[in-house]
C-alpha cells in the first residue's frame, strides 16, 4: 500500500517525503532514549498510571534482568516470521490485554519500556553520544540510594550511570540531595581508552 502511494507521488514530493522522514529519524537517534523519557506518549501514560496508589509496588524481582531481553527478541522476530501471519483474536482478549497492561503498570514502573518496546534498543544507540551523558561526582555521592529508589527504570544510577536502560528522564539528577549527578556539558577526557569522570 505504501509503495503504491509513493509511486503515485511526483518525484519532488517523494524527495521531500524522504528528507522529512530522514530528519525525524536523525532527531530521534540524536536524542537517544531521552525520547522515551521526555517525549514518548506511552511513557507519559505509564508514569501517570504508576502514580495510582496501590498497596503493592514492585521495584525489582527475580527474573527481571532476563525479562528485559524480551524486547531484543521482539526486535528481530519480524525478520524471521515476516508479515504473512495474521492472528484474529476475540475482542475480549484485547480488552483483557489492556487491563493486564494497566494493572502491571500500576505495580511496576514502565513495564512496556523495560520488557516489550524494541524501539528502546534502537534509540539506545543515541545514548552513546558522549555529550548527551550524565556523570557522577563520586566525591559528592554518599551512596544513599535515593536515586535507585526513584529511578523509573529500576537501575542504579550512581553505579550504572548512562546504562542502556536509562531514559534520561532526569529524576535521579533532581532527587539527589548531594547534587552528585549532573549533565555532561563537554566531551569526557579519555585515559587508556576509558572515559574519565571529573570528580
Amino acid at each position: 500500500m505504501e509503495q503504491e502511494v509513493l509511486k503515485n507521488l511526483p518525484f519532488s514530493q517523494n524527495v521531500f517525503l524522504f528528507i522529512e522522514i530522514g530528519i525525524v529519524i536523525i532527531v530521534i537517534f540524536a536524542s537517544g532514549r531521552k525520547f522515551c523519557g521526555k517525549i514518548c506518549p506511552l511513557g507519559l501514560f505509564q508514569d501517570l498510571i504508576h502514580k495510582i496508589k496501590f498497596p503493592l509496588k514492585i521495584k525489582t524481582y527475580k527474573g527481571d534482568t532476563y525479562l528485559r531481553y524480551l524486547k531484543y527478541l521482539l526486535l528481530v522476530l519480524p525478520f524471521f516470521i515476516g508479515d504473512n501471519i495474521k492472528i484474529e483474536l476475540p475482542t475480549f482478549v484485547y480488552v483483557l490485554q489492556i487491563l493486564v497492561f494497566i494493572f502491571l503498570t500500576i505495580i511496576i514502573s514502565r513495564p512496556l519500556c523495560k520488557y516489550l518496546c524494541p524501539w528502546g534498543i534502537v534509540l539506545a544507540i543515541g545514548n552513546k553520544i558522549p555529550s548527551k551523558k550524565y556523570e557522577v561526582n563520586i566525591k559528592k555521592c554518599t551512596g544513599c540510594g535515593l536515586c535507585v529508589k526513584k529511578c523509573k527504570m529500576d537501575i542504579m544510577p550512581y553505579k550504572q550511570i548512562n546504562n542502556v536502560e536509562c531514559i534520561y528522564c532526569g529524576t535521579c539528577q533532581k532527587i539527589c540531595p548531594c547534587k552528585a549527578i549532573s549533565k555532561r556539558t563537554r566531551l569526557p577526557s579519555v585515559v587508556n581508552g576509558q572515559e574519565k569522570n571529573d570528580t
